[in-house]
């Protein structure tokens, strides 16, 4: 797959401009670090082998590395993510977390890896098999790496919008931040705010991810641990529906200590899965892995019943679920009503009455008064929500706001519909598979709350920062 069809459009446009400029345009070889003050110069020339040495004064030769890219370079300018084959995207390929893995273990660290529910709907669909059927063959081949524990983002998911649901209920009590509070977990979202909306920073919900709350929770003393494997260090990698959620795991904010270590050490595409498979088991078929037993000792993060046999996850999760769980909790804690009654959702304007991605949510017993929300995925409907921010008309209190248009069960990292299928009828049979989790309220899952309080609110929520642009840096960059 061709590298710039890999991350969302967010990270490819420039203001409202669809232009994709070419690699060239990437500003960070341009940052050339400078001598001090009075050093002598270098001369540059070529070794026999054909590469490139530095000269010194004194005639001393030094080879010069090459240049690299790293994803949080990428973070750090409002640049490209675009046809990127120049760019190296470190530490974040199947190669390499099979490499990693395989290194933690042989050193005794705990290996965990943790799944996207969105991502296990996309390969239940690819294989055609029941979604906690794929949950346990997904298991068995991620044993067969080294992992000690498999858990479901779907446990910090629910933790996720219960943080987010106290942060919409400040804000409407007028303290916390302004309104509409914009709700994600779209990390193609949030860099296209930092680089090119950032009067929109404000608005945003400060609630960490589903994954980068697992992965507090992951490296927390709550985390449990094999038995004599106590005080070992952990290797955490993820697996997500799209590419962008590579670029979140390098965010400086989601580093530790003080070697700058990442909460979250490598993220797998959904579509990477089966390239762990070929490397793994080579010739093997996915639906011949065995049926691991989902018995370790992390199973509560799951999401899992085992008398049942069924998994749980949120109500209207294909975005995450904040918009319903927010709407449904200031309903009963500001207006006092328990039960909102049944949510529909309805175009939000009659000129995008077939726009299913932009649309305004009812709740059926909702008081007057109640907040208004809406969604709205893909970059042309966020466009409109910033338009309207900046210009002080927009209605709603709460949107929830994804990059992706049917938002995340249709993300870039997802397994490819085969051939002869349609977009639009593959995700349908994505969201069918998705549908096989028992819906369940954040506010039932106990463990979750309980956790939720342990960790307290400092490692539930984040900060943005707004991206400096550095294109006129580059003259390539520049776009006549």
């Amino acid at each position: 797959m061709a590298a710039e069809h890999k991350f969302s459009i967010g990270l490819r446009l420039s203001d409202l401009n669809d232009y994709i400029a070419p690699s060239q345009a990437c500003t960070r070889p341009a940052d050339v670090p400078r001598g001090a003050p009075g050093a002598q110069a270098t001369q540059l020339a070529l070794a026999a082998d054909g590469s490139v040495e530095e000269v010194g004064a004194d005639g001393s030769r030094a080879a010069l590395g090459a240049a690299s890219v790293t994803l949080n370079d990428c973070l750090a300018c409002s640049g490209c993510i675009t046809s990127a084959e120049g760019v190296l995207v470190a530490a974040q390929s199947a190669s390499e977390f099979l490499s990693r893995a395989a290194a933690a273990r042989s050193s005794g660290a705990v290996v965990v890896v943790s799944l996207s529910p969105h991502s296990l709907a996309s390969l239940a669909a690819y294989y055609d098999l029941p979604l906690l059927t794929t949950l346990r063959k997904l298991t068995t081949l991620l044993r067969m790496v080294g992992t000690d524990y498999v858990v479901d983002t779907s446990f910090a998911l629910d933790m996720a919008l219960e943080e987010t649901a106290c942060e919409f209920v400040e804000r409407l009590g007028g303290s916390g931040g302004p309104l509409p509070l914009l709700v994600s977990e779209c990390p193609g979202w949030v860099c296209y705010a930092e680089k090119t909306q950032p009067h929109a920073l404000p608005y945003m919900s400060a609630v960490k991810s589903g994954m980068q709350v697992m992965a507090a929770i992951v490296r927390s003393k709550h985390f449990p641990r094999p038995a004599g494997r106590e005080q070992a260090p952990i290797f955490h990698a993820s697996i997500m529906p799209c590419f962008d959620k590579k670029l979140e795991a390098s965010r400086d904010d989601f580093a530790r200590g003080e070697g700058g270590l990442r909460e979250v050490d490598t993220v797998l595409a959904t579509n990477e899965v089966a390239e762990v498979l070929e490397k793994t088991a080579p010739g093997v078929r996915f639906a011949d892995l065995a049926d691991a037993p989902l018995d370790d000792g992390a199973l509560p993060l799951l999401n899992y019943d085992a008398h049942a046999g069924v998994l749980f996850g949120a109500p209207h999760a294909a975005a995450g679920g904040y918009l319903e769980y927010a709407l449904r909790r200031a309903v009963e804690r500001v207006h006092g009503v328990r039960d909102a009654g049944e949510l529909s959702f309805v175009p939000a304007s009659a000129s995008a009455a077939k726009n299913a991605d932009f649309c305004e949510a009812r709740a059926s017993a909702a008081p007057a008064g109640a907040p208004k929300c809406a969604c709205a995925y893909g970059f042309r409907n966020i466009q409109n929500v910033m338009r309207r921010l900046k210009q002080k008309t927009c209605a709603y209190q709460l949107v929830e706001v994804v990059a992706c248009p049917q938002a995340c069960l249709n993300g870039g990292g997802q397994m490819k519909p085969p051939e002869g299928v349609s977009r639009d009828k593959w995700v349908e049979r994505v969201r069918a598979r998705f549908a096989e989790r028992a819906e369940r309220s954040p506010a039932a899952n106990e463990a979750a709350e309980a956790m939720r309080k342990l960790l307290g609110r400092e490692a539930m929520r984040t900060v943005f920062h707004v991206r400096e642009d550095k294109s006129a840096k580059n003259p390539l960059a520049i776009q006549w």
